[in-house]
C-alpha cells in the first residue's frame, strides 16, 4: 500500500555525507517501494530548492546559521526544529521519520497539531540527544510521543534502557551494496592502511592512529596511511607534526568528494581502521567490509557487534595504546593477505544490506499504522519514472551573447545548487563568485562568439560548467597547488610533469588564467607561452590575488612575505620559496601585473580590482564562526568597496597584437 511519508534530517545529503547517509537512503528506499516520499533537510545558500527523483521529493531550506545565534549557544541543527515543523505542517503525512533531537521535537509538536505517528531513528550514540542546553528534557518529551524508536545497535539500545527506562526496534544501520562492492580483483602491492574517520572529533582517535602507525614504519617500511576524514589546515598540521619527518613522508591527507571515489579507496585499501570509542554504529566498517576490505577496529559500541568473526576484522581493546594497535594493524595486514578475505568480508557485509534491512522498516512502519488505523483506502500509487529537476535558467538570456549581471548571478547560483558536493566544497566554489561574474561578463560584454576557449586554473571545472551553459565550449588545464619549477623546464609557467600538453594545444581565442600566477614558479615565460597560444587577435583574461588587499596586509603583520622581490632571472624560471621552504607563492600589486603582462608582450586594455565575497572558513559543516570573526570581516568586506586598491583580487584584460585598436 503506497503512503505518503516524510523522512527529516538537519544534516543534508550531499552537503554533509556522514550524518545523513541513513535518513537519505530510507527516502530512496521507501520511494523505490512506491510510496511518495518528502526529504526535509538543508543546504547551504540563501535559496529553497526541490528536487524530484521519481516518488522522491528532496525538500532543501537554507541553513539558518548566522554567527550571532553562537551568542545564544544555538548550532544551526537546533534552528532546523523552525524548519521542520514549518515544512511538516504543510503536508498531510502518513507517517514521518526523524534523525535527531530537534526534528523530532518537531514531528512531536506536528503529531499533536495533526495527529500524525512518527518514528525516531537513534543515529547517536552516548547521550542519544545532541548536546545542547536543555536537550535531553526535549528528547524525552519527544520519545515519549513517538509511536516507536528505532536503534542502530545493541549498544543504542542499552542507553535507551539505561537512561530512558526505553527499548527500541533494533535496526542497524543498511549499507548500499550497489555503491560499495567488491569487484573480485584487489589490488597487491604496498600495504594501504586507510581511516575515513574524522580529524576533528577526539573520540575518533585518529592521533593514536598516527602514533601506532610511527611504530609499523619500523615493521612494514614500505605501508602507507591514507586520512580521509574532515579535518582543518591547523589539525592536519598538528597531527603530522605529532611524529618524526620518515612517518610524515607516508601519511596521506586525501580529500574524498563522492562515494565513488570513497568506494574505490576502499577497494584499493588493504585494511581500513576505525579507532574510535563508543560508536552508535560504524558505518565505515559495513562499508569497507562491502568493498571486500577487512576492518581493524576497537571493542567498544557498533563495531564490536559488526566485527563478530574474525574471519573479517581484528578488534583491540579501548584501553590499549599506540603499540597494541600496531600489533593489530599487523593482524589485519596478514589476515587482508589470505586471497578468501575479500570474498568473506564482502558476504559479512550483506547482512546489512538495504535488501535486507529495507523490509524491517517497512514491517515497522505497517505495524504502527494499522495500530492507529491511520490510511483508509488505497491511496494513488505515484509512477517510478525518474525526473530531476533542473536548476538551470532559460538560455534565451544568451542568444544574443549579452547577458547581465542579474542573469549571470542566477546562472552562477543554479549551477552551484545543481551540484552533488560537500558543503566544503560548495563555500568553497561560491566564494569565487565575484571573479568568476566578473569574467563572464567581460566575455558577454567584450567578446563576439568566442569559438576556442582554455582555461587554466586550480580548479577549472565549475567556470568550465558554466561557459558550457553560456553555449561556450571550451578546454581546462588542471594545475595542482604544489608548484616547483626549482632546476626544472618550465612551460606555461607551470612543471610539465603536472600538466596534460594535449589539453594545450592550438590557439585560443580567449585564454583565462584564474587565480593562478602567484603559484607560478616562471611568471614571464609562462605568460610569453600563453601568448603563442593565442589567435591575433585572442584576448588573455588574467585574475590573481591582489598583495596590498586588507587581508594580504594582515599577513605582513604576522611575517609572512606575500609579496618577495623578483629579479629578472626569477621572473624568468628561478622559484622564490616562502620562508616554509615548500610551495612557491607570491602576490603582485596591480603595477606588478601590468608590468609583468606588458613585458611579456601584451597590450593592457583594461586593469582593475575585484572584490572578494565570503571570505570565512565555514568549510565543517556549516560550522558557526565567532562573532568577532564575522564582524571582522564584515569590515574589511564593506572597507573593500571604499577603497578598490584594497580588494582581494586583481583583474587584467589583454590582448595579443600590440597593434590592436
Amino acid at each position: 500500500m503506497s503512503i505518503k511519508i516524510a523522512v527529516t534530517s538537519a544534516f543534508g545529503w550531499p552537503y554533509v555525507r556522514r550524518g545523513n547517509r541513513v535518513a537519505y537512503e530510507l527516502a530512496v528506499y521507501l520511494a523505490s517501494q512506491g510510496n511518495e516520499v518528502h526529504f526535509v533537510t538543508t543546504k547551504p545558500g540563501i535559496l529553497r530548492r526541490e528536487k524530484i527523483i521519481g516518488n522522491l521529493i528532496i525538500k532543501y531550506y537554507p541553513v539558518i546559521d548566522h554567527p550571532f545565534l553562537t551568542r545564544f549557544n544555538l548550532e544551526y541543527w537546533q534552528t532546523f526544529a523552525l524548519t521542520c515543523i514549518s515544512a511538516l505542517v504543510k503536508e498531510n503525512y502518513d507517517l514521518v521519520y526523524t534523525c535527531l533531537t530537534m526534528d523530532a521535537c518537531a514531528a512531536g509538536l506536528n503529531k499533536t497539531i495533526r495527529g500524525t505517528p512518527f518514528i525516531p531513528i537513534l543515529i547517536t550514540g552516548d547521550p542519544l540527544y545532541r548536546d545542547a542546553r536543555w536537550a535531553k528534557r526535549f528528547f524525552r518529551r519527544a520519545i515519549e510521543k513517538a509511536s516507536r524508536l528505532v536503534t542502530i545497535s545493541h549498544f543504542v539500545n542499552e542507553i535507551l534502557k539505561r537512561d530512558f527506562s526505553l527499548e527500541g526496534v533494533m535496526i542497524p544501520c543498511p549499507v548500499d551494496t550497489s555503491k560499495f562492492y567488491y569487484t573480485g580483483k584487489k589490488e597487491t602491492g604496498f600495504p594501504r592502511i586507510l581511516c575515513t574517520a574524522t580529524l576533528l572529533m577526539e573520540r575518533k582517535r585518529v592521533p593514536l592512529l598516527v602514533k601506532a602507525f610511527e611504530r609499523l614504519i619500523d615493521n612494514v617500511p614500505d605501508a602507507v596511511l591514507q586520512l580521509a576524514g574532515e579535518t582543518t589546515p591547523e589539525v592536519t598540521r598538528n597531527l603530522l607534526m605529532s611524529v618524526n619527518s620518515k612517518t610524515r613522508k607516508s601519511i596521506e591527507i586525501v580529500d574524498i568528494t563522492s562515494d565513488a571515489v570513497l568506494s574505490s579507496f576502499y577497494r584499493s585499501a588493504t585494511i581500513t581502521v576505525l579507532p574510535s570509542l563508543n560508536e552508535a554504529f560504524g558505518m565505515v566498517t559495513t562499508e569497507s567490509l562491502a568493498s571486500g576490505t577487512p576492518v581493524v577496529g576497537t571493542r567498544s559500541g557498533g563495531t564490536a557487534e559488526i566485527l563478530d568473526d574474525p574471519r573479517v576484522g581484528v578488534l583491540f581493546e579501548p584501553g590499549d595504546g599506540p603499540e597494541e594497535l600496531c600489533k593489530a594493524l599487523i593482524k589485519g595486514i596478514e589476515l587482508s593477505g589470505n586471497p578468501d578475505t575479500p570474498r568473506r568480508c564482502n558476504e559479512h557485509a550483506q547482512r546489512y544490506s538495504w535488501n535486507n534491512l529495507g523490509p524491517k522498516y517497512e514491517e515497522l512502519q505497517e505495524g504502527v499504522l494499522g495500530e492507529i488505523r491511520k490510511v483508509s483506502g488505497t491511496p494513488k500509487k505515484i509512477g517510478s519514472k525518474i525526473t530531476i529537476t533542473s536548476f538551470k535558467p532559460n538560455q534565451s538570456s544568451f542568444t544574443k551573447g549579452k547577458a547581465d549581471k542579474s542573469v549571470l548571478s542566477k546562472l552562477f547560483v543554479d549551477n552551484l545548487d545543481s551540484l552533488e558536493i560537500t558543503s566544503s566544497i560548495y563555500y568553497n566554489i561560491d566564494s569565487r563568485e565575484p571573479r568568476y561574474l566578473h569574467l563572464l561578463d567581460w566575455i558577454f560584454s567584450k567578446v563576439r562568439h568566442p569559438d576556442s576557449v582554455l582555461v587554466m586554473s586550480l580548479d577549472p571545472s565549475f567556470l568550465i560548467l558554466l561557459l558550457k551553459e553560456c553555449g561556450i565550449e571550451a578546454k581546462q588545464v588542471i594545475t595542482p597547488t604544489w608548484l616547483d619549477g626549482t632546476n626544472k623546464t618550465v612551460s606555461f609557467g607551470i612543471d610539465p610533469a603536472t600538466q596534460d600538453e594535449e589539453q594545450i594545444t592550438g590557439s585560443f581565442d580567449i585564454i583565462i588564467c584564474d587565480d593562478l600566477l602567484q603559484y607560478w614558479p616562471a611568471p614571464l615565460r609562462g605568460l610569453e607561452e600563453l601568448k603563442k597560444r593565442l589567435k591575433p587577435e585572442g584576448v588573455l583574461l588574467l585574475s590573481t590575488h591582489n598583495a596590498a588587499s586588507g587581508v594580504s596586509r594582515l599577513r605582513l603583520l604576522t611575517g609572512q612575505n606575500v609579496y618577495p622581490w623578483f629579479n629578472d632571472s626569477t621572473l624568468k624560471g628561478s622559484a622564490y620559496r616562502n620562508e616554509n621552504g615548500s610551495n612557491l607563492y607570491r602576490e603582485y600589486t596591480l603595477g606588478e601585473v601590468n608590468d609583468l603582462v606588458s613585458r611579456a608582450g601584451f597590450k593592457i586594455i583594461e586593469k582593475q580590482w575585484i572584490i572578494g565575497n565570503k571570505n570565512i572558513d565555514k568549510s565543517v559543516n556549516f560550522a558557526s564562526i565567532a562573532v568577532k570573526t564575522y564582524m571582522a570581516h564584515k569590515i574589511c568586506h564593506k572597507i573593500q568597496r571604499v577603497v578598490p586598491r584594497l580588494r582581494s583580487h586583481l583583474f587584467v584584460a589583454a590582448v595579443n597584437s600590440l597593434d590592436t585598436q
